[in-house]
């Protein structure tokens, strides 16, 4: 039902309930004849049921999971097109290149993890610390 789906337990079904609403707000932001507001919103609508929120919700998430699919496959089509060209001005294989792309792509994340786990546990071997020391 409606108002179980809103009250979920843990990470998760905060997840559940914060990423809906923001999806909502943005896409009725983008496109408010195309979308309806959040759910909150749809509550505040005079003359509308709870099967009926529930049924535009539903048609508004598969209208947005089609929007996030297409901008994603887009990308996907558009990184694939760059692989290619960059492959043939360097005249190697494509999957070189892309390969050479996703590796990099990981060890940046890798890196950026590590460097983000480090500043929240204050780790003294920071480069910056050291510096004003040597000073």
């Amino acid at each position: 039902t409606l108002s179980r789906g809103l009250d979920r337990p843990g990470k998760l079904g905060t997840m559940r309930f914060v990423l809906p609403l923001i999806l909502d707000g943005m896409f009725h932001k983008l496109a408010p004849k195309l979308f309806a507001p959040g759910i909150f919103g749809m509550f505040q609508l005079e003359g509308v049921g709870f099967r009926q929120i529930q049924r535009r919700k539903r048609l508004d998430r598969v209208m947005q999971s089609l929007v996030i699919l297409g901008g994603l496959s887009a990308a996907g089509a558009g990184a694939g097109c760059l692989v290619k060209k960059v492959a043939r001005l360097l005249g190697v294989k494509d999957a070189l290149v892309g390969g050479s792309a996703v590796t990099l792509l990981g060890a940046v994340g890798v890196v950026r993890g590590i460097g983000s786990k480090m500043k929240k546990s204050g780790d003294s071997r920071s480069w910056e610390k050291d510096k004003t020391k040597q000073k």
